[in-house]
This record gives structure tokens, sequence and C-alpha cells, in this order.
């Protein structure tokens, strides 16, 4: 700031590009004091309202514990050569064994990568890692919010209203969340935190913990290793078996599937052209997101699908 009372006057460029609603200027018995610039955060800034109020709900409905699975007939895959082509399709293409990424650039032409898949090898590596109560059968529907560096869990039927469980992050604070309750291998609750980092884990044996940390838990995008961005939306892909795509404030939105490690190599080209719309596939079919959609170069506020899963 500057005091105009001793004849310095900021300048004029600085004062038009203010915020309308801004107010420039206050008084002080030592003279007018004018505001020179505004101040501005970096886009990584967690913003207050995601450290002192809630700002997503989830509620999430947990169906009777699963039997053993016994082999069953091959669901049917969603084909990307149909007349009806499903959100899943265009993400993940068809196949059988196997799914093929097929996506249309901005300059016209398509690529595909083949991409084995391989189901549910998450929850048994790291399952008998933590304490818990084996009396919880998991059954009910429940409210999954998020406040400050902490998830919490409340219980929707019961009569006290206070969460049955918190669970804190050291690293950064969660901003958003999403559950699936026809999930196969018990991973049904993805997390995006303001750091960039996706977590995978099973609801189920979230509650059964006594403790007050992730247990059981799929990492993805560790430390920045693919975008240090904060996560602004994640959302599971309907129809997708296992895929999920995550959002950040870069303008970018990865594809990812929980089957896959995510500690694999996933590395992208360059964006040459942030305003463009663009579509990068990882290089190695292991590697874990397996494809970028570069939206815009700007921030993607939130993810949707279509109840029919078609859009």
């Amino acid at each position: 700031m500057i005091n105009t009372s001793n004849g310095m006057m900021s300048t004029t460029s600085s004062s038009n590009a203010q915020s309308p609603g801004l107010k420039t200027y206050f008084k002080t018995p030592e003279g007018r004091y004018k505001l020179h610039y505004e101040k501005t955060h970096p886009s990584g800034l967690l913003h207050y309202a995601h450290g002192k109020t809630v700002t997503l709900v989830t509620l999430a409905h947990l169906k009777d514990k699963p039997a053993p699975s016994t082999p069953t007939a091959p669901s049917s895959s969603f084909s990307t050569g149909s007349g009806v082509r499903s959100a899943a399709a265009r993400l993940l293409g068809g196949g059988n064994g196997s799914r093929a990424l097929s996506f249309v650039g901005g300059n016209g032409g398509s690529k595909s990568v083949s991409v084995s898949s391989r189901v549910g090898s998450l929850v048994a590596s790291s399952s008998s890692s933590s304490t818990s109560t084996s009396n919880f059968d998991g059954k009910g529907t429940y409210l999954i919010f998020n406040v400050g560096d902490a998830i919490f869990i409340s219980d929707l039927n019961s009569q006290d209203k206070d969460p049955v469980k918190s669970i804190h992050f050291s690293n950064s604070n969660p901003v958003c969340h999403a559950f699936d309750q026809d999930a196969k291998d018990g991973h049904d609750l993805i997390i995006g935190l303001n750091s960039g980092d996706v977590y995978s884990v099973s609801l189920r044996q979230q509650l059964q913990d006594v403790g007050k940390k992730l247990v059981g838990a799929q990492h993805y995008n560790k430390d920045g290793s693919v975008s240090s961005s904060r996560c602004t939306s994640i959302a599971w892909v309907p129809g997708g078996d296992g895929a999920f795509v995550v959002a950040h404030a870069d303008g970018n939105l990865y594809v990812y599937e929980k089957s896959k490690d995510g500690a694999g190599d996933s590395s992208f080209p360059v964006i040459k052209d942030q305003a463009q719309f663009s579509v990068a596939h990882a290089r190695y079919s292991k590697s874990n997101p397996i494809a970028r959609w570069h939206i815009c170069h700007s921030s993607i506020n939130s993810i949707a699908f279509s109840t029919d899963g078609a859009f």
C-alpha cells in the first residue's frame, strides 16, 4: 500500500485491475491509504473452506458381506463398436480379457493401447496389518464427509449422529471422495487429496479397524509422481470394472485402474498447447494412470456421469 498524503500515488494500471467489489482505499489520521495491488494465491493453496467446513458428503450403502467368490460367467463388456457407446467404452474400450483404450485426440487421429487386466490383488497384501473388531458385519448406510485433514464416517440410521470412524491424513487434506457399492474386490472408496495423491480402500475394512489411519490402502500418484496439482474431483467410471477418473486443478483428468499397481512408471508427453484438448496414453501396459485427458489450462471443478452410464 502507498500513503497518498505525501504525494505518492499508485499506478493507474494496478488500480484498474482490482476486483469490482473490493474497496481499494481506507483513511487513517496519518492520511489516505490506497491499495497498490491485490494479493493472489497459487492454485495449489488449500481454500479456507476445506480446512474448517464440510466440503463434500458421500452416501455409501454397504451390502451384506459377500460370500466367497465362485466361478461365474464373464460379465458382458461395453463395446465401442455398438450404436450406444457408454462412458466406460469411451474411457476404456471393449475387449475379452483385455481392454483397449481408444481415444480421439484434438488432431482427429485415434490411438489404441491394449491393456491386460488383473482382478483383485490389493486387499490381501495388507489386510493382516491392522487390528480390527471382527464382530462388525459392515452392513448399513453411511455418510462420508471430509473436514480439514480428516474423513469422517457416520451411521445414517443410528440415533447417535456422532461419527463412528475418523481417518486422519498427515501429508495433506482430503478434498474429494467417491464410493462404488458394486465394487468387486473390496476396494470401493477412492479419496483424492490436496497434494494430488489418490487412495483406494475398502470402506468395510476401515470401519472394522480401530485406528485413525488408512488400512489396506492402494496409493496412486504418490508424492505427486504424475501430477502435483490438487485433486478437485474423483469418480468411478460406470461399468468400468474398477476404473476411476481423477480431475486436477491444472486442467488434467487421469484415468486409473485400481487392479494395477499405483507405483508403476507413468510418464506422459509434455503438453504442447495448454489451450488445446488432447489425450495421451501411458507408455507401458503396466502403468497407472493409463491415460491423461488434458481438458483446459484452468481447474476442472467437477466430474459427473449420467445415471445410465452412457455419458
